[in-house]
């Protein structure tokens, strides 16, 4: 498109900016983002990918922002990369580990962790008699949720909950607590923590 300019009168004379539309020679009026003084320092709009805005930028405080977009249209350099990263750990559900239930007492439904913590975000159990049941870590028998009392082929589900229903003592295997000597059925996931 062409530069041009559309004259009015305000005292000396005053210029609208104005660009030639190439299809039928209309004007479109011209709204600058950046720099006017020179062109170099407009910011450029592409047809199809719209206003470039270029993150590469200084801070107010003088620091470089460290954020470029690659051609992956991830950011890239080691600083980003490791803001990046840091990033999506909290946004990112972690791998769930799904596991079925299938208990006639109390017994082990998720393995030990080394150091780490199992975070239980969803289980659904039903019972084939009358049982009270709860959540517990392995060795310490820590309870991690309140008595459930099901009745004969009655039965409990969380729900999915990304931050988790509970966590079991570091270290420690998940188990499920049985009152009695019911079949329990069911299953959960959890995620190593």
């Amino acid at each position: 498109m062409a530069d041009t300019a559309v004259a009015i009168t305000a005292g000396a004379g005053t210029n609208i900016d104005t660009r030639t539309e190439a299809t039928n020679g209309n004007h479109r009026q011209v709204i600058v983002i950046g720099d006017p003084s020179t062109n170099a320092g407009v910011a450029p709009v592409d047809v199809t990918k719209g206003l470039a805005v270029d993150l590469t930028a200084t801070g107010a405080n003088g620091t470089a922002l460290n954020v470029n977009v690659g051609t992956s249209g991830l950011p890239t350099g080691a600083a980003t990369q490791t803001t990046l990263a840091a990033i999506q750990t909290l946004l990112t559900p972690a791998t769930g580990f799904p596991v079925k239930v299938d208990l006639s007492a109390t017994g082990t439904v998720a393995p030990l962790a080394a150091a780490q913590k199992l975070r239980v975000v969803s289980y659904v159990l039903v019972a084939n008699g009358t049982v009270t049941v709860n959540w517990q870590s392995h060795t310490t028998t820590a309870t991690k949720t309140g008595p459930m009392y099901l009745a004969a082929n009655t039965g409990v589900a969380s729900g999915y909950n990304p931050l988790g229903h509970f966590d079991t003592v570091a270290g420690e295997a998940l188990d499920l607590a049985l009152s009695a000597a019911v079949a329990v059925g069911g299953h959960v996931t959890y995620v190593k923590v």
